[in-house]
């Protein structure tokens, strides 16, 4: 017993705690207007027994029939307002109407609220997202995110609903036990009594509920992972003819969601099938002890019965809301253990001090492990400004993880970088960030216009100009001219309406665009054709002089023109010097050479 009361406490507080910590005051106003809706309708209720009265004696209404809530009837005497059938219809009318209002009102700010709090969640998401530790984004699994994000925010949008609106019902069912209390204290006893026995016979029911809830959060965020996987390798998965195989996976996790809904769907079914029948039997009960037991009066038990119908129903449906709840509470406590994660995986933004980069960017011993395995060991370099920074290496040998330290995207272990002589950690590094274009290997586009791909929605006066001159930049004029609609043609999802090559040339007019100091091509010329390659080389080298650029590439016939050339191996800088110095002095350069040229 001890040990349930526990998990109930802190089931409801951890929840409120979760709600309240988004909603704050929010909360109180809605529980204020749940009350003023509950005492309205109690007063209105109340009405009926001097209505009974009048009509059925002509006389006076007797106060003491109303237990302790015959204060009402002396507040009318009191002011000299005979209490006829006009006068009680016409109050009673009030407190309906008041109730009616009240309600409209509880209902439209509860809807608002609402709103309200899925925008907060989201946003709130959003921003978690984006401020994420780079490391622990790689780590994350991606279908939680996007499940998080769209799936689990809209049950934990139908949590809210159903949580408060159990909450709602809970203090209208505390009101009407207090009515009840007022007018009979034995018929408020029989209102506890019969809201424990339905306590215990839906016990079981939540607690089945609840396990299928975190069970289908469980192989939602599974589905999910699964489909983006799907969608991300699907050319691959065709052209090997296992698409269809995959999709076998897909069923299975579509077969265990249906049933895990279906089991969900029957346990509420169940809870609001039995809602009404059971009011009406106990309802029964109370009739036969009321008037063959208790001998009681028959406007009281008129009065009790309303009380009492009116806590039940409102009880069973506190216990449906519960159940709803309960149906949703898996994503609530997904989401909630998420967005804790998130925040304690914030990337570190402490430094304040903005950084122009005119100088070098240092690193000096650093060493840098993912998980047990170490990427980077005590690597020193500099980079001057304006030089072409050529970094070559077998796959694994640290490349991109170098140039990502480069960009502030992680930290490193031991050791420190410096740009322009001040440690990364003291530089605003989000100002830094601004001043580096980044091309990978797999251009990233946007499902809009190749105007709105290049400028990212720049909407300054000279947009246009320096659009035009980013594409000429890229190479990328040529066919944009002769596309049916320009450079407003919208290039469709992962850009699936252009070649690999144009994807690649409108991701470098986009860097163009925006003029940086500092330019990353990680793997830009791996997946192209050699014509598409000889284009992009073009342009690198035009930009030779005008930016730092660090090239990484497999292709060591594209970094011949590079300033320095950097020979990674097994996290280290093996060999540092000009292309030709390392052809002819590094016996692994030139080893690397001869391999590429047999196989050209």
């Amino acid at each position: 017993m001890v040990a349930r009361v526990k998990r109930f406490v802190k089931e409801y507080f951890q929840t409120f705690s979760f709600f309240y910590s988004r909603l704050r005051y929010r909360v109180f106003v809605a529980f204020a207007l749940n009350i003023s809706v509950g005492l309205l309708d109690g007063l209105g209720l109340t009405m009926f027994l001097p209505l009974l009265q009048v009509v059925e004696s002509k006389k006076e209404v007797d106060s003491g029939q109303l237990g302790k809530l015959g204060f009402i009837i002396d507040l009318f005497a009191q002011a000299g307002i005979p209490l006829t059938i006009v006068s009680v219809l016409a109050f009673m009318a009030v407190f309906f109407l008041l109730k009616g209002i009240a309600q409209y009102v509880n209902a439209m700010y509860r809807v608002t609220v609402q709103q309200y709090f899925v925008r907060r969640v989201r946003k709130s998401l959003v921003k978690s997202i984006v401020s994420l530790d780079y490391l622990t984004f790689l780590q994350t699994d991606q279908g939680k995110i996007q499940n998080s994000l769209t799936g689990e925010v809209d049950r934990v949008s139908r949590a809210y609903q159903s949580y408060f609106l159990s909450f709602q019902f809970a203090v209208l069912v505390a009101i009407y036990i207090i009515f009840a209390f007022l007018v009979n204290a034995e018929f408020a006893l029989l209102v506890c009594s019969g809201g424990f026995l339905t306590n215990l016979i839906y016990h079981r029911i939540y607690q089945k509920t609840r396990k299928s809830s975190r069970k289908l959060t469980e192989d939602a965020h599974g589905f999910q992972g699964l489909l983006f996987e799907f969608v991300l390798n699907l050319k691959y998965l065709k052209a090997t003819g296992l698409n269809f195989r995959y999709a076998d996976k897909l069923d299975e996790k579509i077969e265990q969601l249906e049933s895990n809904n279906k089991l969900i769907g029957k346990l509420t079914a169940i809870v609001t099938a039995a809602r009404e029948p059971m009011v009406v039997i106990i309802i029964s009960g109370l009739i036969y002890l009321q008037v063959e037991v208790l001998g009681a009066p028959l406007a009281p038990i008129l009065i009790s019965l309303l009380f009492f119908y009116r806590a039940l129903t409102y009880l069973m449906m506190m216990q449906t809301q519960r159940n709803l709840f309960l149906t949703v509470s898996g994503s609530l406590e997904s989401l909630s253990q998420f967005s804790d994660q998130l925040l304690k995986s914030r990337e570190s933004l402490k430094g304040k001090k903005p950084v122009q980069f005119s100088d070098s960017i240092e690193l000096r011993d650093v060493t840098v492990k993912i998980g047990q395995s170490q990427i980077l060991n005590n690597v020193s370099a500099t980079f001057r400004k304006n030089e072409l920074v050529a970094i070559v290496g077998e796959s694994g040998s640290g490349k991109s993880t170098l140039v990502n330290l480069v960009a502030g995207l992680i930290n490193p272990e031991s050791g420190e970088v410096r740009i322009d002589n001040v440690p990364m950690p003291e530089i605003d590094v989000l100002n830094f960030r601004k001043q580096i274009g980044y091309i990978a290997q797999e251009p990233v586009v946007f499902n809009d216009t190749i105007k709105n791909n290049v400028t990212l929605w720049d909407g300054s006066a000279d947009a246009s100009v320096l659009f035009n001159n980013a594409l000429r930049a890229a190479s990328a004029d040529s066919f944009v001219s002769t596309l049916e609609n320009g450079e407003n043609t919208v290039i469709g999802a992962t850009g699936v309406s252009l070649s690999g090559g144009q994807r690649q040339r409108i991701a470098i007019a986009r860097e163009l665009y925006k003029r940086p100091p500092i330019l990353i091509l990680d793997e830009a010329t791996s997946s192209l054709d050699a014509e598409t390659e000889s284009v992009i080389r073009s342009s690198v080298e035009k930009l030779k002089g005008t930016c730092t650029i660090f090239l990484i590439s497999h292709r060591l016939s594209t970094i011949r023109q590079a300033d320095k050339v950097l020979l990674m191996e097994q996290g280290r800088i093996v060999a540092c010097d000009s292309y030709l110095n390392l052809a002819r002095d590094s016996a692994r350069f030139s080893k690397m050479l001869q391999y590429q040229l047999i196989a050209s």
